[in-house]
């Protein structure tokens, strides 16, 4: 992954944390608001990781 695919899905991950809730998950009142945060944060934790050992390595 090269340095602007990061930048992109990241600029797409902070859109996907705002849109999705505000369009879908409006006025629920179970856990999946936090778990679909969670999820994606973890996703992207992962994935930002992955990325810096592959760069490191470099």
């Amino acid at each position: 992954m090269k340095l602007r695919h990061y930048i992109v899905a990241g600029i797409l991950v902070i859109l996907l944390m705002y849109v999705v809730p505000y369009a879908f998950l409006q006025g629920v009142k179970d856990v999946s608001l936090f778990t679909y945060w969670a999820v994606l944060s973890l996703t992207w934790i992962i994935v930002s990781v992955i990325y810096l050992y592959r760069w490191v390595r470099e």
